[in-house]
């Protein structure tokens, strides 16, 4: 047993393979001096750990099935360092709203992470470590008090989606549009705003996003300047105190997808904006809560339209047949969904 190859087994434990494992467990077993029976123990700890927040019964093998399909995902509040043990097999981890302070220690271990959710805590700001994560492609760092994001990020070169909505006063990183593989972002406020709060003109210098959504901020109109978004595939407003989109919105050839969504006692969108039925290219359109209570006929130019939903708008129920017979005639390919 001395000529064991370390490497060798650490690589059967967590091929995933159910007769590797039992392999590589079963000859950890028989060396509690050597450094696999570390890694064992350490197992065995996640094992206990997993057990009692989800009730089941977990092997070592069930066990790390579990974890390459699921990731973390477990609402608790207090995590065992054992943890990052899983490192080699963990991919994303969920910490959603668990009212932590930081971030576990454990996460700053699992070096292959590519999805982290971290929103709803009480994060107050983003430590260095996080950004070590090189693998990182999907960042949620929403409904914290965070108020801004280190220039650190940078090092975060494969990150591809950056999700932060804030509950107050945020800030975006000047960096931002040097992150290299960035293509979907969400940002904005998850509180109903107190002020005016202008699109950052950071935003339309991210000439590589292909989606782009804007939550909860108060501001007369979008500037003019997302036509710079060209790659543009998917936009979405929500929560937003707008009463019109911008006639530039007509130059995002690659604009497939439209969601416009308000808070419906609040909303300041009452027609539907003009610039939507010059879209040429869009196949998908959501509208809701808002006071838009007619749809004008230059609508029957979208006719690539696949797909139309409108919840909660201001046209009565009983009118619906009326209109929904009168699309189907406009754009007789397309599905259309309502909910009044």
């Amino acid at each position: 047993m001395k000529n064991v190859d370390w490497e060798h087994l650490n690589s059967l434990l967590w091929t995933g393979d159910d007769t590797n494992i039992e392999l590589a467990v079963t000859i950890a077993k028989g060396m509690s001096a050597l450094p696999q029976w570390q890694t064992y123990q350490q197992l065995k700890q996640c094992v206990v750990f997993f057990e009692w927040h989800l009730r089941t019964k977990f092997s070592i093998g069930k066990l790390i099935h579990y974890v390459q399909a699921n990731g973390i995902q477990i609402g608790y509040t207090e995590y065992p360092d054992c943890l990052a043990v899983l490192s080699p097999v963990v991919r994303n981890i969920s910490l959603f709203s668990h009212n932590l302070p930081a971030i576990p220690s454990f996460v700053f271990q699992m070096r292959k992470v590519e999805d982290l959710n971290l929103a709803g805590n009480q994060l107050n700001e983003l430590p260095d470590e996080l950004f070590d994560l090189e693998n990182l492609r999907v960042l949620n760092i929403s409904y914290n008090h965070i108020t801004s994001i280190p220039t650190a990020i940078l090092r975060l070169s494969r990150l591809e989606e950056l999700c932060y909505i804030s509950d107050g006063y945020y800030e975006l990183p000047d960096v931002l549009p040097q992150l290299p593989q960035l293509r979907r972002l969400v940002f904005g406020w998850g509180v109903a705003p107190s002020q005016s709060m202008p699109v950052p003109d950071i935003i339309f210098q991210c000439r590589n996003l292909t989606s782009l959504t804007i939550e909860g901020l108060m501001f007369k109109e979008i500037p003019a300047a997302i036509a710079q978004l060209t790659q543009l595939e998917s936009f979405s407003v929500h929560e937003v105190y707008i009463s019109d989109l911008p006639n530039e919105l007509s130059l995002l050839l690659n604009l497939k997808e439209l969601r416009i969504e308000s808070t419906f006692y609040e909303s300041y969108i009452s027609e539907l904006p003009r610039v939507i039925p010059t879209l040429r290219n869009l196949r998908s359109l959501y509208i809701r809560n808002t006071m838009i209570g007619t749809i004008p006929d230059e609508f029957a130019n979208l006719q690539q339209l696949e797909y139309i939903e409108f919840f909660n708008i201001n046209i009565p129920v009983e009118s619906i047949p009326y209109w929904e017979d009168k699309l189907y005639k406009w754009l007789p390919n397309a599905v259309v969904h309502w909910d009044a």
